[in-house]
């Protein structure tokens, strides 16, 4: 039950660093960037939602 929340926590963390640390990024830019990370995040582990829906 390691990978449990795993995604979650590296969203959470992506668009903390986005929101704190690209403020000279255009927003429609870090919108494209969240989306990506988003998609590759979730693509390599399952969320809790999904766990829970696998249980």
């Amino acid at each position: 039950m390691k990978k449990y929340g795993q995604a979650d926590l590296m969203i959470f963390l992506i668009c903390q660093y986005i929101s704190e640390q690209m403020k000279d990024v255009p927003q429609s830019q870090k919108k494209q960037i969240e989306e990506r990370c988003y998609n590759e995040i979730t693509a390599s582990y399952p969320t809790s939602r999904e766990w829970e829906m696998i249980r």
